[in-house]
């Protein structure tokens, strides 16, 4: 019997993961010929057809369906008991991870990870990718391994995937100080006259605001929205107008651009942050380290907030 290659599994288990031959060249750095290639050559060798033409791409045939619900179990089982005997050493590790984010949580965490990685780790890099903001494109790139981990101010709560809260903000209302409407205080009615400026990235299919609150809020007065928060309270400096932020982003921010804060007019919950990753690789030493380290860098980031604040 002809010796088996189980790169032809690696080739076959990204197509099906993938829906495309493209994509699964991209993810496993091969041109899509060698795909097409890999793919003839695991068919000749069970004898069964395991893809048909369908419109501009392919489909996986029943063969091919039962033969990945197989190999794709192995094939991570595989992956796990090499990684859990991989040793791991941070301050010689060349490591390179990529962790999901959105540019505002980034500014939060970076500079502070950076600080435990040049003292602990400082062969290591991170590479932060804010191009996956829907959850199941995030769920996609944790399971291909197209990242390590994910951020996140929704929990993904999907069976295979493991939810950490990471870090809690709380929300407050800022202006600028020569607002020529706002006393010492924001009132509710007054808080919903005004126009704002608003965060554009939605959570759990609403404004952030709105679902950070049980109150059936009234629509605001939209001047300007983006996905932003620099650009939002810079805009908010140079006009009257109100903007939502956290306060860690006041603390940074208000000063420099002369902006007052006030408390929102009613109860509201923290914004948090989560941590996620593929339970599958709860284990991995690098990936343990790398989760530590991230807390650290929450704690770090909030405590000067923390201690200005109280």
């Amino acid at each position: 019997m002809r010796a088996f290659d189980l790169n032809l599994l690696r080739v076959f288990d990204a197509v099906m993961t993938c829906g495309t031959v493209t994509q699964a060249a991209e993810q496993l750095h091969m041109t899509a010929p060698a795909i097409s290639q890999a793919l003839s050559r695991l068919q000749e060798h069970i004898h069964e057809s395991l893809f048909v033409r369908h419109g501009r791409g392919i489909a996986p045939t029943a063969t091919a369906l039962a033969l990945h619900e197989q190999v794709q179990g192995a094939l991570q089982e595989l992956e796990r008991g090499i990684e859990l005997n991989s040793q791991f050493n941070p301050a010689s590790s060349p490591r390179h991870f990529r962790i999901a984010s959105h540019a505002d949580i980034d500014a939060r965490l970076v500079g502070p990870l950076q600080q435990i990685i040049s003292e602990q780790a400082p062969h290591i890099t991170i590479e932060w990718v804010n191009d996956k903001i829907m959850d199941d494109d995030r769920h996609h790139a944790l399971r291909m391994r197209a990242v390590d981990l994910a951020l996140t101010s929704v929990p993904f709560e999907t069976r295979g995937f493991v939810d950490e809260l990471l870090l809690k903000d709380e929300m407050v209302v800022v202006c600028r100080k020569a607002h020529p409407r706002i006393g010492k205080k924001i009132g509710y009615e007054q808080f919903f006259d005004e126009p704002h400026t608003i965060w554009s990235t939605r959570r759990h299919n609403t404004w952030l605001l709105n679902s950070l609150t049980d109150q059936n809020l009234p629509p605001r007065r939209v001047a300007y929205e983006c996905d932003s928060m620099s650009t939002l309270l810079l805009l908010t400096s140079m006009n009257d107008w109100l903007c939502v932020t956290s306060r860690w982003h006041y603390h940074h921010f208000g000063q420099a651009l002369n902006l007052r804060q006030f408390e929102l007019p009613w109860p509201t919950r923290p914004f948090p942050v989560y941590l996620s990753w593929h339970s599958g690789r709860t284990q991995e030493p690098a990936l343990q380290w790398l989760r530590s380290a991230l807390t650290q860098a929450a704690r770090n980031a909030m405590q000067t907030i923390e201690a200005s604040h109280g």
